[in-house]
């Protein structure tokens, strides 16, 4: 979950990609940022399984509940950047 952590974005993500556990997906929620988060996630999309974009902050236990909702798995793990 990112709101606005363009400064960490890049490190968080370069950080999860490096695991070694497979398979591991990678999905973004954007709580309605206003820096350049938006771009980052745009750069990096072809490496994000999923990306959701917010028009609104709907809070931290929302966001991450409606990503784990939609992305079903045996293991969650809830980061957020920054």
């Amino acid at each position: 979950m990112t709101w606005n952590s363009a400064e960490w974005l890049n490190v968080c993500l370069e950080s999860l990609w490096a695991q070694t556990y497979q398979p591991l997906s990678v999905v973004a929620w954007d709580n309605a940022s206003d820096d350049n988060t938006l771009d980052i996630l745009a750069a990096q999309s072809h490496r994000l399984d999923a990306t959701r974009i917010s028009t609104r902050n709907v809070g931290f236990c929302a966001a991450h509940n409606r990503t784990i909702a939609d992305n079903p798995a045996d293991y969650v793990l809830v980061l957020n950047a920054g």
